[in-house]
């Protein structure tokens, strides 16, 4: 392993520097509770996690819209009840010894990151283009009602329409805009829906990209790194902060 930097969060980015995949990365079933654990047995500060709604408006951790990669289903999330949804084996199939791991609800996420000291980046997931404003809305009530008087957590997304909607209900809350490649119009859109930080994937940054957002004020996070000696060049270039899927990797880095 390379001596990774450690350096203190700074202004653009008042966060831990490293942040665990989907919870527990690849060493653990994603989005869930025993996800977050594993976060913290390799000395993780914070998560990442994906935010979607179930059939009757359940806010529920899972990544994609339809199950079947992690979770022992062929159905879609937006499909299914949240008391079907609690029925599903979300561990097994990414290695017996989680079988029967449940995919949690974002209130028992919330209570489980607070119990082990975690840092939550919460992604707003909608299952569709349609699901955006109301899968954001759930989300950001579910964050004020159990952060009230709390450090707050950054919400953030792919999802322009999220992201605009998150802002409405809950400017005070900080939020992030997610890009896969770097989009032309990016400046303008971190202005237009007021983010505090910009989440690119780590094969797109340039020196200029990240001198850039620095100057507007953004902190930026790269995923998804897997390398040590990756994280050190992004750091060379400036990036604030990576997310990663190798918590072995990474133990202990702050």
């Amino acid at each position: 392993m390379s001596s990774v930097s450690a350096e203190a969060p700074n202004s653009h980015w008042p966060y831990p520097r490293f942040i665990a995949h989907r919870g527990g990365g690849t060493l653990a079933p994603e989005n869930t509770l025993a996800g977050f654990r594993e976060a913290r047995h390799f000395g993780f500060q914070g998560i990442e996690t994906d935010v979607m709604l179930t059939a009757d408006g359940a806010a529920v951790l899972s990544h994609d819209p339809v199950l079947g990669r992690v979770v022992k289903s062929s159905s879609p999330v937006a499909s299914l009840t949240l008391k079907e949804i609690k029925t599903l084996d979300a561990g097994s199939l990414t290695a017996q010894k989680w079988a029967g791991e449940r995919i949690p609800t974002l209130e028992e996420a919330i209570e489980a990151c607070e119990a082990n000291g975690l840092f939550m980046n919460i992604e707003i997931k909608p299952a569709s283009d349609s699901a955006a404003q109301a899968t954001a809305q759930e989300t950001v009530r579910i964050v004020r009602k159990l952060f009230a008087g709390k450090s707050l957590p950054l919400l953030s997304s792919f999802s322009r329409n999220a992201l605009a909607a998150a802002a409405v209900e809950a400017p005070e809350i900080p939020r992030g805009l997610l890009l896969e490649g770097i989009p032309t119009d990016w400046k303008e859109v971190c202005i237009k829906l007021a983010v505090k930080t910009v989440h690119p994937d780590w094969q797109s940054v340039t020196p200029d990209f990240v001198e850039e957002a620095h100057t507007m004020g953004l902190g930026v996070m790269c995923y998804t790194v897997d390398s040590p000696d990756t994280a050190d060049a992004l750091f060379t270039l400036g990036v604030d902060a990576v997310c990663t899927n190798r918590l072995d990797l990474f133990a202990n880095c702050r």
